[in-house]
Parts: structure tokens; C-alpha cells; sequence
């Protein structure tokens, strides 16, 4: 039964690993906070409409891609443009709910996400979209890479800077509706960030960081869905929890190897001097 979960954990720690990973080293994350509250008015419009090709997955997906590649093409570094985007898209959503008859008993689903309740048909989904994020980074790979370390030079170079912007926006985008499936839109930015920064902390390249950041991602995904397994709670909170102890001790255990460097600096000049 865990079977689905485990896969779907799967496919979204590699999307932590690849699009995680370009995220934060772009300094970006706040485009994914908004593009995630962005799908709250997809979600809205398809309960509204009841329309039975309209899901709630297909409308958080249009509306994740919609201003995906509106905020690529107008700059993702505008914080006005992504201030709005935050703030409508949740009011949008509310509006279209509150003019829903009845309960909308998935909401909360995909606020919070359900990843030990993923079917069949989900981790397909996920398959799907996960595969079209990394395909989309890797068909423009040194591109994206020359974007997100050096914007200013590549531009200077002549490369086609617009269009990287709108790729990696994009690939945000449907990062964003894949972890969203685990734990939700509200904490979908800690699930994209914390492993990433890990991974970055770890790797020397953006290739073993990818890895790494992937690695920690999968560990916290197994984690959660093993605590609400046995404890009978929500799976979100203690995978953002493991994810954000993972990144604490990395961090922490890269602090005292720099320390533990010094030291040994300080009393091999000390011994030094006193030879």
C-alpha cells in the first residue's frame, strides 16, 4: 500500500535534487511561493465550475503555468509582480470558493497534502509533470547555469537570458505542483529550499549538490510518510521537520570542520613560532 507514496517520494526528490537545487542557488525562492499560492485560484475556479474534465489537479497546473510564465517573461526579481501574484491568486481562490456550494472536502488536501493518500493515477501525474521540469533543465542545462550563478555576464555575453528566465520559471513551476502533492501548496517552499541548501552545503559541484539535495529530499519524504504511518498523523509537518533537521546539521557539521580547520591553523602557527 505504501508502495505509491514511496514512488511518488521518488519523483519529487529528484525534482527537489534538479529544480531545488538551480532555486536557491538563483536566490529565487520567493518565485516559488508564489507561484504555489497562484494554484489556490486554479483550485478554486475548477470547484467552482464543477466541470467533470476540470479538476482541481488541472486547474492548480494551468494556473501554476500561466503565471509561471508570466513572471518569466516580466522578471522574476520584480518583488512588486510577485507580491500580487502571491496575494490574488489566494484571493481569487477564495472568491471562487466561497461561491462554491457545499464542502470541499479535498481543500485541505491541497493545502496541506496528502502523500500517504497518493493513488495510481497520481504518481503517474507526478511522473509526468516531474519529468517535464528536469527535461526542461536539461535541454538548457549550461544556459540555466550560466543565469542562475552569473545573470550580468551571460547577458553581457549575448546569450538569451529572456528565455532562460522563462524556462527556469517554468520548471519552478511544475516543480512546485509535483511537491505540492506531498506536502501541500503552504509548505511546498520548504520542501523546495531546505534539501537544496543541504545539498549546496555538501556538494563542491552543482552536480553532487544535486544528488546530495535529492538524497536529503528522499530521506525526509521516507521519514514522513513513516511517522503518519504509525503515528496517524498529517505526513507533511514531520517531513518539513526532517528536512529542516537535515539542512541544521549539515550546516552545523560545516561549521566545526571550519572551526576544527582553524585550530589546527592556530597551533601549527603557534608551534611554529615557538620552534
Amino acid at each position: 500500500m505504501l508502495l505509491t507514496p514511496v514512488a511518488v517520494s521518488l519523483f519529487a526528490s529528484v525534482v527537489c535534487g534538479v529544480i531545488g537545487t538551480l532555486t536557491v542557488a538563483r536566490r529565487s525562492t520567493y518565485v516559488a511561493g508564489a507561484v504555489a499560492h497562484s494554484a489556490f485560484a486554479g483550485i478554486g475556479l475548477a470547484e467552482f465550475a464543477g466541470i467533470g474534465w476540470l479538476t482541481a489537479d488541472a486547474g492548480a497546473l494551468a494556473a501554476i503555468c500561466a503565471v509561471s510564465v508570466f513572471l518569466g517573461r516580466y522578471g522574476e526579481n520584480k518583488d512588486s509582480a510577485l507580491s500580487a501574484v502571491w496575494s490574488v491568486g489566494m484571493a481569487v481562490g477564495l472568491v471562487f470558493l466561497s461561491l462554491t456550494d457545499g464542502y470541499q472536502s479535498g481543500l485541505m488536501t491541497y493545502m496541506f497534502g496528502s502523500i500517504v493518500m497518493t493513488t495510481p493515477a497520481d504518481a503517474a501525474m507526478v511522473f509526468a509533470v516531474a519529468s517535464a521540469a528536469v527535461l526542461l533543465v536539461m535541454l538548457f542545462k549550461h544556459g540555466i547555469a550560466s543565469v542562475c550563478f552569473d545573470a550580468a555576464l551571460a547577458k553581457e555575453s549575448g546569450q538569451p537570458v529572456g528565455l532562460y528566465e522563462l524556462v527556469i520559471s517554468l520548471a519552478t513551476g511544475l516543480a512546485v505542483f509535483v511537491l505540492s502533492k506531498a506536502v501541500g501548496i503552504v509548505l511546498v517552499i520548504a520542501l523546495l529550499t531546505l534539501p537544496a541548501v543541504a545539498g549546496l552545503t555538501v556538494g563542491r559541484r552543482v552536480t553532487s549538490a544535486m544528488i546530495f539535495s535529492g538524497m536529503f529530499a528522499f530521506v525526509s519524504l521516507i521519514f514522513g510518510i513513516c511517522v503518519s504511518w504509525f503515528a496517524d498523523i498529517a505526513a507533511s509537518p514531520p517531513i518539513v521537520l526532517c528536512a529542516a533537521f537535515l539542512c541544521a546539521a549539515v550546516k552545523l557539521g560545516a561549521w566545526l570542520k571550519v572551526m576544527m580547520h582553524r585550530g589546527k591553523e592556530v597551533c601549527a602557527g603557534t608551534v611554529h613560532k615557538t620552534a
